[in-house]
């Protein structure tokens, strides 16, 4: 029996290349959409202590730029974590493309001052697949552990509007 010479880096090759399509398939993971089941994420929060976004929730604020994030900040305003628990809502932020230094130097001493937890995407992967617009907030709306419908918001009356919260 023989063995054609370059049969095993042929093989090898297809190997890596079937292994390459699955990563390149799973990196872009269809977005999220209504009707989907909601798969709970871990996330550390400011703090660095685990922030579960679970399917019991009926509310995530989403937030992927700071501009978004100030925005829905300002809007819960002083009462955020109240108002938060008493909707079944987080606010999450996906940090991962800001720079560590200026992570570690400015985004973090003002998230571990808000009112609210937050939990913080520090990797593109844990929200890879959540829809998102730059200068928007997105809504996730859940029922059941199902994705009942997806929103995204301008300002800050929209949100107050989502969230059924009085103007200030």
């Amino acid at each position: 029996m023989s063995i054609a010479r370059g049969a095993p880096l042929k093989a090898a090759g297809r190997v890596a290349a079937l292994l390459l399509a699955v990563a390149l398939h799973v990196a872009q993971a269809a977005p999220l959409a209504a009707g989907d089941t909601w798969q709970p994420v871990t996330l550390a929060d400011a703090h660095d202590r685990p922030f579960t976004v679970g399917a019991e929730l009926q509310t995530v604020v989403f937030t992927a730029d700071k501009a978004t994030s100030d925005l829905v900040a300002e809007t819960l305003g002083p009462q955020a974590a109240e108002r938060l628990r008493e909707r079944g809502a987080v606010v999450v932020a996906d940090i991962h493309a800001m720079p560590a230094l200026v992570t570690r130097l400015f985004a973090l001493p003002a998230l571990r001052a808000l009112p609210y937890p937050i939990g913080l995407a520090r990797e593109a992967a844990q929200t890879a697949d959540w829809p998102r617009s730059k200068g928007r907030i997105t809504l996730i709306r859940l029922r059941g552990g199902r994705i009942e419908a997806l929103q995204s918001l301008a300002g800050a009356a929209e949100l107050r509007a989502a969230l059924a919260l009085q103007a200030p």
